[in-house]
């Protein structure tokens, strides 16, 4: 990680920049679409779930190779996703 920060700081920051990029994405697209989901408390209580459980596991269970490989698995993921769905 080129040795500025500790890899649990780095997920802090990742999680901060991917909290501001979905805000943006939700405010992007309620210009073009005003209105939302009927469902939207639903994910609301799942996005708040998810983030007590990923702050939990980041900072008091996991340690760092176990967030590496976490991170990795992640990545893997978004990249085969953006490769094979049309």
């Amino acid at each position: 990680m080129a040795n500025w920060t500790t890899v649990k700081n780095a997920s802090g920051i990742a999680a901060l920049f991917i909290l501001c990029n979905s805000i943006a994405g939700l405010a992007g697209h309620l210009t073009a679409f005003p209105t939302l989901d009927r469902n939207i408390g639903y994910w609301i209580i799942a996005v708040v779930i998810g983030g007590l459980a990923g702050s939990y596991l980041g900072t008091i269970r996991f340690n760092n190779k176990m967030i590496i490989t976490c991170l990795f698995l992640v990545l893997l993921s978004a990249g085969l996703k953006f490769v094979l769905v049309d």
